[in-house]
């Protein structure tokens, strides 16, 4: 497996946005003995069983190190063709919007919310309807991005999904998210 073409399309769809939200792409480092970069992502011992789930789509991609908590890979081609479209040259992370045309399966927005999403209810009460409101919003925080990136990875989302999504700013976070009332 050289090429991110290798990978099934599932597969891909688990990668790109694994990488998107808690994995990283390592750095081969100055006199480093590595050819190649690899993947790596740390968890707690509750995401375990998620993190098994995703080892198990993977084929052998991916390998879990209990004692360090991580989800890893070996050194590898793929990586390396990867690094340079998912970090700036400063090293920051970016959202490849080439590689998003294959990140068309549930399975993308499945892992961006399981690794970096949450579901928050507010609750507004009216006294003199004897109401309560509750409205969900389901947050993406992708903190680590660009505006420009959130735009457009929700154009993507909006797009491949016909799902509407939000970009909030708050307290020098960025995040998309879904607001729907129910009453």
């Amino acid at each position: 497996m050289d090429s991110l073409i290798d990978l099934e399309p599932v597969q891909r769809n688990i990668l790109i946005a694994s990488i998107l939200g808690d994995g990283e792409i390592t750095k081969i480092y100055k006199n480093s003995r590595r050819k190649n970069n690899s993947y790596r992502e740390h968890y707690g011992i509750q995401q375990l069983e998620y993190r098994k789930w995703k080892e198990g789509y993977m084929n052998g991609l991916f390998y879990l190190t209990s004692k360090s908590s991580t989800l890893r890979s070996k050194s590898s081609p793929l990586f390396t063709e990867l690094y340079p479209l998912f970090y700036s040259t400063d090293g920051k992370k970016q959202i490849p919007a080439k590689l998003l045309e294959h990140c068309t399966l549930p399975h993308f927005l499945a892992i961006l919310y399981m690794d970096d999403g949450s579901l928050c209810i507010t609750p507004r009460i009216n006294p003199h309807k004897k109401r309560i409101y509750l409205t969900p919003h389901i947050y993406l925080y992708l903190q680590n991005y660009h505006l420009e990136d959130l735009h457009i990875l929700n154009t993507h989302i909006s797009t491949t999904f016909n799902i509407t999504l939000k970009i909030g700013k708050k307290k020098g976070w960025l995040w998309l998210y879904i607001e729907d009332n129910i009453r």
